[in-house]
């Protein structure tokens, strides 16, 4: 009887555990006191973490959830106790705590804000992964005792977190992932600090930033200065780097759109360093931080470039500070090597500036601007959702960002009609670059007109051409036929159509046979020779006025 009491009291147990939910902590030191440089943490008399040492965390701790866990922080090798706290952690949750203030506050510069700096630990629940997959969740944690209430920005003003942050407070937000520089403001508007650091890796992932160190180290024991680190679930730490508060600084993204052929892959230098090698056509840098208020020289070099003497063209600009800019290179190099611009624009190589916004407010929108950089094309009309996105942009233009609706939509309005898949991208946004040439083979056989959308991170979507008749017109206003005997296509323009015409000849792949323009001003029947032409064959046509945006299909027979 006894044995089988025993057997299933062991079986009771097991169950027991078998259900029960776990949950995990860990602690991090964000203590600055020089005289704990390292602690001994402990859970219910338990060692955890002996000699864990300033600025690190501390090995992750799994229990049952549900009980009460007394967690204690002491000297390294003695039972001297610095801080503890309860911890009751709930089903799958999991915590970080974070050690803070100093042993004896008498011998340490007081609290601006009169807090007191006594050692403590903050609890602080993390979720699992972040609520927005494409941004970084950090409970912002300030743990500088002789640092007062602040407010943390972005260097373009944009506010991190809500409201003011004293000494010992948490508060929860989320962080774009991408290169972040911090800003730390008292009430009064005096910035304290700047930091700068990388989260463009960490998009969905959850962790704590945390404040720690001595504004005035002189006054605290000669302690370790203010930094700034922001701690991952998994147990990462990424230190920002401290920025000089006297340097300003601004953000820039880079999209090479310049369709010449001799720069198919470039070599950027700023200010004779280079800093982008092989930079390829339709490619764009993430933004990134560069310094603002004073010139800088950016020099374009060939990708076999071995130093800035090899520059071919340099440029030189003065970013405003806390600016967020994209710069889109585009042109050529020579000019006279190519088509003019239809409108009389140079063509000469050159950058175009656009302000950047980096997220929409619903996530179920996009935010498009547009930059017409085909140097061949003319003024150019676009839509999309039957939202215009541009009215008669001129190259080197730049229409304003416009929201349309997340999902697959056709983008309208250049020679050829084009998917435009937004889904992935719901709630950013992104800039439109129109690049390549409408006529390659009037320009050294350069790359064909191709729409790319460049994100703030430097993802970049090319958009497919469509190719087909369902969005044909069904006037009359254009008649054309194929001629198999002379090669040639005849075109019949009925009434006078403003500027040229765009005329493009497919195969049923989608293989392009001919790319032309002729004068819409003048009714009547164009003659325009094909290089070849195959006998009883069908092909689809499309004529562009971009003057006025129409655009029609025919499908034709060689006769």
């Amino acid at each position: 009887m006894q044995a089988v009491f025993v057997l299933c009291t062991v079986l009771l147990l097991t169950c027991a555990e078998s259900h029960a939910q776990s949950a995990g902590f860990s602690v991090f030191h964000a203590s600055a006191d020089p005289q704990l440089q390292e602690v001994d943490v402990y859970y219910d008399g338990f060692p955890l973490h002996p000699g864990l040492p300033f600025r690190q965390l501390s090995f992750r701790q799994e229990v049952f959830a549900g009980s009460p866990y007394q967690l204690e922080v002491t000297l390294p090798n003695t039972d001297t106790t610095i801080a503890s706290t309860q911890l009751t952690p709930a089903p799958n949750a999991e915590y970080m705590l974070i050690l803070l203030g100093v042993r004896t506050p008498a011998n340490f510069a007081p609290n601006p804000d009169g807090v007191n700096t006594a050692a403590t630990l903050l609890t602080q629940q993390l979720p699992l992964t972040s609520p927005d997959p494409d941004r970084v969740w950090l409970a912002f944690a300030h743990a500088a005792t002789d640092v007062p209430s602040i407010r943390l920005t972005r260097a373009n003003g944009q506010p991190l977190y809500s409201g003011s942050i004293t000494f010992r407070s948490l508060v929860e937000g989320l962080l774009p992932a991408d290169t972040l520089t911090v800003e730390l403001y008292t009430l009064g508007g005096t910035l304290l600090a700047r930091f700068r650091g990388d989260l463009s890796r960490y998009a969905g992932e959850t962790g704590l930033l945390v404040l720690s160190g001595f504004l005035q180290p002189g006054q605290n024991q000669n302690g370790p200065a203010l930094g700034l680190h922001a701690v991952f679930l998994d147990g990462t730490i990424l230190p920002f780097q401290r920025v000089d508060v006297q340097a300003q600084t601004a953000r820039v993204q880079l999209i090479h759109a310049s369709p010449d052929p001799q720069l198919a892959s470039v070599d950027i230098y700023l200010n004779g360093q280079k800093i982008l090698d092989d930079f390829a056509f339709r490619s764009a840098t993430p933004l990134q931080e560069f310094p603002a208020g004073t010139p800088l020289t950016v020099g374009i070099a060939r990708s076999t470039s071995q130093s800035v003497a090899d520059t071919l063209r340099s440029f030189t600009a003065v970013l405003p500070p806390g600016s967020t800019l994209c710069a889109v290179v585009c042109g050529v190099l020579s000019p006279s090597n190519f088509a003019p611009n239809p409108n009389g624009r140079s063509t000469e190589l050159t950058v175009v500036a656009v302000p950047v916004q980096e997220r929409t407010p619903s996530p179920n929108t996009v935010a498009v601007a547009t930059v017409h950089a085909v140097t061949d094309a003319p003024a150019v009309s676009l839509n999309a959702s039957g939202i215009p996105l541009a009215q008669g942009l001129l190259y080197t233009d730049v229409a304003p960002y416009t929201e349309l609706p997340i999902g697959s939509d056709t983008l309208r309005g250049l020679p050829r009609e084009y998917t435009m898949d937004l889904t992935a991208y719901g709630g950013n946004a992104g800039i439109m670059v129109l690049t390549g040439f409408a006529n390659p083979a009037a320009n050294g056989n350069g790359p064909e007109l191709t729409p790319i959308i460049v994100f703030p991170n430097g993802t970049v979507v090319t958009l497919s051409p469509l190719v087909g008749i369902a969005h044909g017109a069904a006037d009359g206003s254009v008649v054309a036929r194929l001629s198999a005997s002379d090669r040639r296509l005849w075109l019949y323009v009925s009434e006078p159509v403003s500027g040229y015409l765009f005329v493009e000849l497919f195969t049923l792949t989608g293989a392009h046979v001919l790319r032309r323009e002729i004068a819409g001003q003048h009714p009547g029947w164009h003659s325009i020779p094909l290089p070849s032409l195959a006998s009883n064959s069908v092909y689809l046509c499309r004529i562009w006025a971009p003057a006025t945006g129409q655009i029609w299909y025919r499908m034709l027979c060689t006769e």
